[in-house]
């Protein structure tokens, strides 16, 4: 574990292992033990993650963090602090969504590409799902929020449907600093972290596309469009969490890999 500055900011960072470096971003509301807990990195493997601004153990200053310009020249950042450059880079959710950012506007920093389960492409997330983040940073500045929650119409449409979606939820609603850093429920899902699809087709990284079903956040229509829009690259889909959540890490894991060590 270590920390650097950005933005006059404390950025915590985690790096497990030795070998070929490849920085792997979390999602929104969660934090690099998320990481840790999807991929553990297998012999030859560096593996680097950090909490963005109002994450984790990160500090916080104002919304204005939580863009994914900002979260993109944070990424860069680390590379020049822990010397990544180049490194493979990929990300969960949000993360996938810097990651493919960052590809965009500096691919030569990079030499592979994983995004998992993706939840934007070239637009802000869709207005259901803005919804759904709206009502959690509505009941993250209420007293007793999660009780709210858990008492709400969205706790039993996610329980009955969504589990693994549900228990992140609820995860969301435990965060100590959660009214406080609430804003990035608002912002980060109108943002977008590329303009149009004519940018993808310039990319020429390796790049590993990893989707699933039963994900209304990370629609597996999503994950198709990048592996069709990014040139030659690899589409995987695998089982959902809230399916089995144990066969999806095992599966996460077989991929990344595989992707990694060149393997068929």
């Amino acid at each position: 574990m270590g920390v650097f500055i950005f933005r006059g900011i404390e950025i915590h960072y985690e790096s497990i292992g030795t070998g070929n470096p490849f920085l792997f971003l979390h999602g929104l509301g969660g934090e690099s033990g998320a990481v840790a807990t999807a991929y553990s990195p297998p012999a030859g493997i560096r593996l680097v993650s950090f909490d963005f601004p109002g994450h984790g153990r990160s500090g916080y200053s104002n919304d204005d963090l939580f863009s994914f310009s900002s979260f993109t020249e944070l990424t860069f950042a680390l590379q020049e602090f822990l010397d990544l450059v180049p490194c493979a880079i990929g990300g969960i959710s949000m993360g996938a969504a810097v990651s493919l950012s960052a590809a965009l506007l500096k691919p030569e920093r990079f030499t592979r590409l994983i995004l998992v389960r993706p939840a934007w492409l070239n637009a802000p997330m869709e207005p259901n799902v803005q919804h759904v983040y709206k009502e959690i940073a509505l009941f993250l500045r209420m007293e007793n929020g999660l009780n709210a929650y858990r008492k709400s119409s969205l706790y039993q449409m996610l329980s009955a449907d969504y589990p693994a979606l549900e228990s992140s939820m609820s995860g969301l609603l435990s965060y100590p600093r959660g009214a406080e850093t609430a804003g990035k429920f608002l912002r980060m899902p109108l943002d977008r972290p590329y303009n149009n699809t004519a940018q993808l087709s310039s990319l020429g990284l390796d790049t590993l596309v990893i989707g699933t079903k039963q994900d209304f956040i990370h629609p597996l229509s999503y994950a198709e469009t990048l592996a069709k829009d990014i040139p030659e690259a690899k589409l995987v889909e695998i089982p959902s969490k809230s399916a089995n959540s144990a066969e999806h890490r095992h599966a996460l894991q077989s991929a990344i890999d595989a992707f990694l060590f060149n393997l068929p």
